[in-house]
């Protein structure tokens, strides 16, 4: 009954390029309907007829979201990608993911179609739209004849480097086991070695950048680096090499490390052969000269262990090895020169070859005593080098900013560690003081005026000591001078030096010192069969 009442009934619109359009619900018009109201086509205050009907929707294409897509790409009709390039990167890791070797059969600059081996259906095809770069897929079919490949040429370091760019920035020392797991989790087959550190290296420039590119840099580097560290001194040397300049050499000393070294630390400074790693070595040149022509009055002194090294070479044993040690050790110079006179019984080609060598550079007998140091090793340099390692094979900006950062922590960490300190002086100098009283116990002193002592241990007399409450302070202390500081004062710890004297205070030192002793002398009551405590 209502079909009779419609001339024209409204038939089913066919879709177009796949998609299903809208259909508007507005009926055709017939005569039994017909109505003013109903009309289509109404007329607006002019009086001119316009066109009420509903417009059809347009099918909403997707876009390329790289960052969120590029790992698991999948493909539609009328996706739009921002130009050739990411179409073919995303095309690229497509073929990655499914195996198959996939090629562009044509690729101009208004399209690209994309095919797989002779006989297999697979196809997308993407062209430019107007004269936009965007890329717009026209045609596709992503049905494959052919099982998956196991060697597939898009699958190659470069392609590594950009996939894993991440993992290798957050963990760059992966293992290359690790890495080949990974590649064989994601991808199902097993890379070459050579790719795998192709790789790497490849993963390593686009995290990092280049070593010649950051040198390049390294001036406006050392501005900021002034800028954000008031204070501090950074010179750098450029020399020209035909018109372009070169990269000669860098000095670095920022701000807090000069501060704490002048007011806290002792003057000693530790050289080592800290040379830089990268395809542009140094190999520590011109090190050993320049401390003469710099520093001609400063002590140098060498590492006794590498300066055994050259020793044992030919004279090795180890008697001779114990002996040198006792004379490396000897904090007086009789005591030194007794242990020389045992390597030379022991044996006087190894005798003629360390008597020539200088103390002055090896064995604390010799060492100068206001520098309050008498390390015989390196360690404090290699434990420094063992915290930079990592840095030293990086680009030379990432080098610097890492080398910095570490002063940066290392320093904070040890201020937190010094206000946990439940005594005067630290729990390592305090092990060295414990020891050393321990020693000087069996050392009898004996006051003989003008704070003056005789100090006899095992019924032989030794020498004669001062009382200095310095003493701790010093290096080269013999027993019976610790024994003297230990009979003297009631606890040796509060003597320790702060810091060396130098040229415009040991003077004022030395004239405190003296009216605190005077004072202590004084106010100490006497005590029978004893002389008196000072």
């Amino acid at each position: 009954m209502f079909e009779e009442c419609i001339d024209n009934p409204i038939e089913e619109e066919p879709e177009e390029m796949g998609y299903a359009w809208e259909i508007s619900d507005d009926v055709q018009n017939s005569k039994d309907l017909h109505s003013k109201q109903d009309n289509d086509d109404e007329c607006d205050e002019n009086g001119e007829v316009t066109n009420n009907r509903r417009k059809r929707n347009a099918p909403n294409f997707r876009q390329w979201r790289r960052e969120a897509m590029l790992k698991n790409p999948t493909f539609d009709i009328g996706m739009h990608f921002a130009n050739k390039t990411v179409f073919k990167e995303a095309v690229q890791h497509y073929t990655c993911m499914v195996g198959k070797n996939i090629w562009f059969k044509k690729d101009d600059k208004q399209r690209v179609r994309v095919a797989c081996e002779v006989g297999c259906p697979f196809v997308i095809f993407a062209s430019r739209i107007d004269e936009s770069l965007t890329m717009v897929i026209k045609t596709l079919n992503l049905e494959h004849e052919f099982s998956r490949d196991q060697r597939n040429y898009w699958l190659n370091s470069t392609f590594f480097a950009q996939r894993y760019a991440n993992e290798l920035r957050a963990d760059p020392d992966w293992s290359v086991p690790g890495f080949t797991a990974a590649i064989q989790r994601d991808f199902g087959l097993e890379p070459s070695m050579q790719q795998i550190y192709r790789a790497k290296l490849k993963a390593t420039k686009l995290n990092k950048g280049s070593f010649v590119e950051q040198f390049h840099k390294l001036h406006d580097y050392c501005e900021e680096l002034k800028r954000a560290n008031p204070g501090s001194t950074v010179l750098l040397k450029i020399e020209m090499d035909c018109d372009q300049r070169r990269f000669h050499r860098l000095y670095i000393c920022l701000e807090a490390c000069k501060t704490g070294f002048l007011q806290g630390c002792r003057p000693v400074i530790g050289m080592d052969g800290c040379f830089i790693k990268g395809p542009h070595p140094d190999k520590q040149k011109g090190l050993g000269l320049a401390l003469g022509d710099l520093l001609p009055n400063a002590e140098h002194r060498h590492c006794v262990r590498h300066f055994y090294n050259n020793f044992k070479t030919s004279h090795s044993g180890l008697t001779l090895k114990q002996i040198m040690w006792d004379a490396a050790r000897a904090t007086t110079i009789p005591w030194w020169q007794c242990h020389m006179e045992r390597m030379k019984q022991e044996s006087e080609v190894a005798w003629k070859w360390l008597h020539p060598k200088s103390a002055v550079h090896w064995s604390r007998s010799h060492f100068r005593s206001q520098y309050k140091c008498d390390i015989l090793l390196n360690n404090l340099c290699e434990a420094f080098n063992s915290s930079i390692l990592k840095a030293r094979d990086k680009p030379i900006m990432l080098m610097l900013e890492g080398i910095r950062t570490n002063l940066m922590v290392r320093m904070a960490n040890r201020r937190v560690e010094a206000w946990k300190w439940k005594r005067h002086v630290g729990p390592r100098i305090e092990q060295i003081m414990e020891k050393n009283k321990l020693e000087a116990g069996y050392c009898i002193p004996t006051l003989s005026g003008d704070m003056k002592y005789q100090v006899a241990r095992g019924g032989r007399k030794m020498q004669q000591s001062r009382s200095n409450s310095n003493a701790l302070a010093g290096t080269s202390i013999s027993q019976p001078s610790l024994a003297v500081v230990r009979f003297s004062q009631p606890s040796p710890a509060p003597q320790v030096a702060s810091q060396p004297p130098t040229a415009h205070n040991s003077s004022s030192q030395q004239a405190s010192t003296s009216q605190t002793v005077q004072r202590r002398k004084l106010k100490s009551p006497a005590k029978k069969g004893r002389p008196w405590r000072v």
